[in-house]
């Protein structure tokens, strides 16, 4: 096995270890454990923890250790302003670029979401929003996903997909209280697919401005209400 294989183990590792909860906000990673456990000499887990601390997801901290970072809410803010701008330019893009396979399969992740709202119109409970929170969140990310691929740039598929892993750590650490609320969480959802329909429509429309627009009006909801959530969870005040 050689150098690059082993440093690439130990980097996706840590990294699905941080995006499914496993290694927690604030959480030390011990080099002599992780070596052990991975079969991996210190080199190779060092390239691999130093491109993570560089991704934002591993801080090192002098004399202390490695930690899994803490992102706060100006952090967050910041993201999702990056995000809003750089997705909003792909969706105008991706108007004038989308194949009608690509429209098809966009209106099915579409119809997806209709779905699962229309489920918890039907039926809401907290234990459907549990069972149900993913396949939504699967559905979001990949409408999102090919909406960036269309537009053809790597460049911002990359920082997209910085955010989106920051984010996740953000969903794991925290605990969305409106999922025991059904109808808080259906009033959430009910909006969210409203934008993603609209979205659609411009983009069916071959409507690049309208696509932007709808887009960043989106984002810029989703950021409103991920800062009131984290405010409402916050220990204190930020």
């Amino acid at each position: 096995m050689s150098i690059l294989t082993k440093k690439q183990q130990a980097y996706e590792h840590i990294r699905g270890g941080i995006l499914s909860g496993k290694y927690p906000s604030q959480y030390r990673l011990r080099e002599e454990h992780l070596a052990k456990e991975l079969k991996v000499s210190r080199g190779p887990l060092r390239e691999a923890i130093s491109q993570l601390a560089s991704e934002g997801l591993l801080e090192k901290v002098p004399g202390l250790g490695v930690y899994v970072r803490q992102n706060g809410s100006e952090e967050l803010s910041e993201l999702y302003e990056i995000r809003e701008a750089l997705e909003s330019f792909a969706a105008g893009k991706a108007a004038t670029r989308m194949s009608t396979d690509d429209l098809a399969a966009l209106d099915r992740i579409v119809d997806e979401m209709h779905a699962i709202a229309k489920s918890f119109q039907t039926a809401p409970s907290e234990a459907l929003a549990r069972q149900q929170r993913s396949r939504w969140l699967q559905a979001d990310l990949a409408f999102h996903n090919l909406i960036v691929h269309v537009a053809e740039n790597g460049r911002i598929e990359r920082v997209l997909e910085e955010f989106r892993v920051l984010s996740q750590t953000f969903r794991n650490k925290q605990q969305d209280p409106t999922i025991r609320d059904a109808r808080a969480y259906l009033s959430n959802l009910a909006w969210a697919y409203r934008d993603h329909r609209r979205v659609l429509h411009a983009i069916q429309k071959r409507d690049p401005q309208g696509a932007q627009s709808w887009m960043s009006t989106h984002i810029r909801r989703a950021r409103n209400r991920t800062m009131r959530l984290l405010g409402h969870l916050s220990p204190a005040k930020e």
